[in-house]
């Protein structure tokens, strides 16, 4: 089997965020960031401004959050970013730690 029929079999790691805020027994699941998602979120953090870290941290939350099939929840960088400004401050940390955690094999994973 050659390389690209493989890929097409990758399982990215997932794990789920407790999101009590969001209502009781609320959890968030995400998954670990492509190759190209890591690039991208890096590049995007090298960049200069006052929105510049707002952007790359919604760019890796839009890439993250799926949904049990492994399907993104969020399909825009806008609605990213809107969710990232209405999120609880903990439930946010929480959120990036898994997601920085998945990145660097250091979570446990489902």
């Amino acid at each position: 089997m050659d390389i690209l029929e493989k890929i097409k079999n990758i399982k990215f790691n997932t794990v789920d965020v407790d999101a009590h805020e969001l209502g009781e027994g609320c959890t968030l699941r995400v998954r670990e960031l492509s190759g190209c998602e890591q690039l991208e979120f890096h590049n995007m953090l090298q960049v200069k401004g006052n929105t510049a870290d707002v952007k790359a941290l919604a760019y890796a939350l839009m890439c993250a959050l799926v949904d049990e099939n492994g399907n993104a929840q969020l399909k825009t960088q806008d609605e990213s970013e809107k969710l990232l400004r209405a999120l609880p401050g903990k439930l946010f940390q929480r959120l990036n730690k898994a997601i920085f955690d998945l990145n660097n094999g250091e979570h446990e994973k489902n």
